[in-house]
């Protein structure tokens, strides 16, 4: 009936309304806030360029051994470019290059750099003859790049400890009271002996691998373990 089609008509008319009018919001939320992420970074990128205008009015150069200003350097240098990687950022230098190392070689961040700034470096040193001042830039870029790797990695590095021992039930017993670290046995098989064995696992900070060895080697002078480096922990009693 006419009626009928006229009910319909004006519903659908009200839909595509309603629909327009969500849709302008939407996007006119989403213009603001490309407004305001744009007006933010300008009023950073203001507020940045304002501040070393100050340094450099009040700046007064400071003189000190070559040695003290490679050190130190380095590490205000690692601070700078490892909190700026943290965030995601980039310095504008060879970040790309390190994050490509990185993600493809299994390559730490400070480790790619040191290749990276090594390899300049020893070219510069070829080309211009100066040796000197090629030895304190590597020392610059040394300390540059384990200041990196704290940052990026936490400054408490850890370590994994495989064990294989006829004793295991009181090694880990030792590890869990006096270290007060978890032990995961993995269930292993001797290609060479054939025989069924368990292997230990245990995490643990650098500053506690010392007792842990001690106290393998105590309970059985045979034993056969290994520690590798565990770069990057997460959980409980970890970051």
């Amino acid at each position: 009936p006419p009626t009928l089609i006229k009910v319909r008509y004006c519903q659908t008319m009200k839909h595509q309304y309603n629909h327009s009018v969500h849709t302008e919001k939407h996007l006119s939320m989403y213009h603001k806030g490309n407004i305001f992420s744009r007006r933010k970074a300008d009023n950073l990128y203001r507020f940045s360029s304002l501040f070393i205008d100050i340094i450099d009015v009040f700046y007064k150069p400071l003189y000190f051994d070559t040695m003290l200003c490679a050190v130190f350097g380095g590490a205000l240098m690692g601070a700078g470019i490892g909190l700026a990687m943290l965030v995601g950022a980039s310095t504008g230098g060879i970040d790309i290059v390190v994050k490509t190392l990185n993600k493809n070689f299994n390559i730490s961040m400070g480790r790619a750099f040191l290749i990276i700034d090594g390899a300049v470096i020893a070219f510069a040193a070829f080309i211009y003859g100066d040796f000197e001042s090629a030895l304190y830039s590597a020392v610059t870029v040394f300390v540059s790049s384990k200041i990196v790797d704290i940052i990026l990695c936490g400054a408490f590095d850890s370590k994994a400890v495989f064990v294989i021992s006829d004793k295991e039930d009181s090694i880990k017993k030792e590890i869990t009271e006096r270290v007060e670290r978890g032990v995961t046995i993995l269930p292993a098989f001797g290609g060479y002996t054939g025989r069924k064995n368990n292997i230990l696992l245990c995490i643990a900070r650098n500053n506690e691998i010392s007792e842990v060895r001690k106290l393998i080697t105590e309970h059985d002078p045979n034993a056969f373990f290994f520690i590798v480096n565990a770069g990057d922990v997460i959980g409980k009693g970890f970051k």
